[in-house]
């Protein structure tokens, strides 16, 4: 190995052990990957939703997948979250939600709705 070689490989070496350290102090909601709209603004979501945008349309779908995962894998230990629900209901309380809490995250809102539900 020459001496390049030897450096470049030491390199890499330090590199990697310098992301592993930085990743494995971060903590538990942080290590959570979310994918999808879910990393959406409440703001975001207001303003898809009073203009009509294909996001908005996205953001529907991926609020009913997370919903609806949701209550196939609690269903089995509790109830189904989702029954007697309709999506115009579930629409308007995540709509109000989100126009109180613009800043927030569109997962903190169906997370809250998921509270909600649980306690009905």
């Amino acid at each position: 190995m020459t001496g390049l070689q030897r450096k470049s490989l030491q390199a890499i070496i330090l590199l990697c052990l310098a992301t592993f350290a930085l990743g494995a102090g971060t903590s538990g909601s942080e290590a959570n990957v979310m994918f999808g709209s879910g990393k959406d603004s409440c703001g975001q979501w207001t303003a898809d939703h009073t203009s009509g945008t294909v996001v908005g349309k996205y953001q529907e779908q991926w609020l009913l997948g997370y919903l609806s995962g949701i209550s196939q894998w609690s269903g089995f230990r509790e109830k189904d979250i989702l029954a007697g629900q309709d999506f115009a209901g579930i629409s308007a309380w995540v709509s109000l939600y989100c126009s109180q809490h613009p800043l927030e995250k569109l997962v903190d809102a169906a997370d809250e709705l998921v509270k909600v539900l649980k306690d009905q």
